[in-house]
């Protein structure tokens, strides 16, 4: 007897199929409307009632789901929807530009689709698209026809960037092909992975106790001690605990995850397995976003490698302690890097923020103790598990112990990712790895990514860190945007604004209201339409967004604050 009698459309044998291959848990719903939505290219209301049918949830979930996710939103079939970002490091390289030349090339065909994009993850190659699954840029300033764009070489999985002059490597010293599938002749597991079963002989109390010597925090922006984080969690009596790494690197002006995942992805997978053991968790997920799809079949490839040579889905080299691990793929919504928007995205719902509390350490993926870090701090962990506290601890600024992965981007000569000390001054990362040969070529900075912080050359000798007091600036992601003269404090708020409108998710009223309201003012100041009032109207709406619920309608009113702090004379100027 068939499990949908219902079910009757020509959609129906091809949903049930995608069931059976994905699984009947709701989580799977996004996995079954990108494989419809690439296939079809788009998502006909029958489809997404067949959908509900099969996974015995209301429609209008679905449809839902269908409207939130901008890879299953907008244009037509994915690999033909050609998605140029309009990140500010993109529209820095004049992305806007390469956009309408492309739509003005594309309104004539119906082979391809063209649309807008939020940041990429691609800031290092700028300006940068997206087809299908290719990951490409620079693009041009000029080009004939889209073909010729299209005809650019993919991007593809680099080895280790270049070492810069002064940079201290310590999570990017492994070469890239380092895991062997076998044992080696003395009939040990591969040698790269034996930390792993140290850190499991000494137990979870020595894991806690070098992520405390290290001083380790989180290293997706919010720097919350990861120590506390894991000691909470492995705290509590639970059948069921996850471990979740948020891979949904969509802050703009943030590359690490992404090149973190390309050159070593079973670095990623030891820090969870790690993380795995001391919190006492039996699975992991790899939360990764649908931009980043080779990066997902790199991940894929090496816990597959992982599984046969037995540190996954097996007990660990006779410990008794099994661990698995699943990569699940995002479909574009900024917003789920927010740690409870992406529980609500990986049960199977729109990816909304929980209010807290309670966290996601105590009441998590479904209902169950969680803990949600980043790529960074899981690689981190494992190089810190295996180098040792005493190295990691030997590499100090005045100010803090170990390394921060930093990005540099905009009016640079070299942008791109690489390793150095924490605790360093602006004017020290800038003069040291910053490719800055003349004064006159600073103009501004911001430092931590979208919703970062403005700083000028009086700022020159604060550093960047965790704390935050007046000899301090917010580290954020490590990111660094630097900016000549040729741009304009506000201009660079407006592009950042214009990533916040359209990326919230619209749950809270001062986030989807206010970043509108906030933009439109700013571009009528940009514009010369402004007025005293409207400006005193900008300033008070980035305070009426910390009113809301997660952490991207209460980021908008950093950067915004910054710049009215530090460069008010430019808004001024514009009246």
């Amino acid at each position: 007897m068939s499990l949908f009698p219902e079910m009757h459309s020509a959609h129906t044998a091809t949903v049930v199929a995608l069931r059976e291959r994905f699984g009947s848990s709701p989580s799977s719903i996004l996995d079954v409307l990108t494989e419809l939505k690439s296939a079809e290219g788009r998502l006909s209301r029958e489809v997404l009632r067949e959908v509900a049918r099969a996974y015995g949830v209301p429609a209008e979930r679905v449809a839902g789901m269908a409207s939130f996710y901008s890879l299953l939103s907008t244009g037509g079939a994915q690999n033909r929807t050609l998605r140029i970002c309009d990140g500010v490091a993109c529209w820095m390289k004049g992305a806007n530009g390469i956009l309408s030349q492309c739509e003005s090339l594309a309104s004539d065909s119906k082979e391809i689709t063209v649309t807008r994009n939020s940041c990429l993850g691609l800031c290092d190659k700028a300006p940068a698209a997206l087809l299908g699954e290719r990951q490409f840029g620079p693009l041009p300033d000029e080009f004939e026809s889209l073909e010729q764009l299209l005809a650019l070489n993919t991007l593809e999985p680099k080895r280790l960037p270049p070492e810069r002059p002064h940079e201290t490597r310590f999570v990017l010293r492994r070469p890239t092909e380092f895991f062997r599938k076998y044992p080696d002749s003395d009939g040990f597991p591969p040698a790269d992975y034996r930390h792993i079963l140290r850190m499991i002989e000494a137990g979870p109390s020595d894991i806690f106790a070098l992520l405390e010597s290290a001083d380790l925090h989180g290293l997706g922006g919010a720097g919350y001690p990861t120590s506390r984080k894991w000691r909470q969690t492995a705290a509590l009596s639970a059948e069921l605990k996850y471990v979740i790494c948020n891979a949904d690197e969509s802050e703009p002006l943030s590359i690490k995850d992404r090149s973190l995942m390309d050159v070593d992805p079973h670095r990623l997978l030891e820090g969870m397995l790690l993380a795995g053991f001391a919190v006492g968790a039996r699975l992991g997920i790899i939360y990764i976003r649908g931009e980043y799809e080779p990066q997902a079949r790199k991940l894929e490839q090496a816990i597959e490698e992982a599984r046969i040579a037995g540190w996954l889905g097996q007990p660990v080299g006779g410990s008794g302690f099994s661990f698995d691990i699943h990569v699940h793929r995002g479909a574009g919504a900024y917003i789920c890097g927010e740690e409870t928007a992406l529980l609500e995205s990986l049960e199977g719902k729109r990816g909304e923020p929980r209010p807290r509390p309670p966290y996601p350490v105590e009441v998590g993926l479904n209902g169950a103790p969680t803990i949600v870090n980043n790529v960074e701090t899981l690689v981190m962990t494992s190089a810190i598990c295996e180098y040792g506290i005493d190295v990691f601890r030997a590499i100090r600024t005045e100010h803090a112990v170990g390394t921060k992965l930093y990005g540099l981007f905009g009016h640079v000569k070299h942008p791109g990712l690489f390793e150095a000390p924490r605790g360093l001054k602006l004017g020290e990362l800038l003069e040291r790895y910053g490719d800055l040969s003349e004064d006159a070529a600073f103009s501004f900075a911001l430092i931590g990514g979208a919703a970062g912080t403005f700083a000028d050359r009086s700022r020159w000798n604060h550093r960047l860190d965790f704390v935050h007091n007046e000899t301090t600036i917010p580290m954020g992601t490590g990111a660094v945007l630097v900016c000549n003269s040729s741009v304009s404090v506000p201009a660079v708020l407006r592009q950042l604004l214009h990533f916040f409108e359209v990326e919230s998710c619209g749950k809270c009223t001062p986030c989807r209201v206010g970043t509108s309201e906030a933009r439109q003012l700013l571009d009528q100041l940009l514009t010369g339409q402004g007025t005293t009032a409207d400006l005193a109207r900008f300033e008070a709406l980035s305070r009426t967004l910390k009113l809301s619920l997660c952490g991207l309608g209460t980021s908008v009113p950093i950067p915004v604050a910054s710049a009215l702090r530090h460069f008010r004379n430019q808004f001024e100027a514009l009246i």
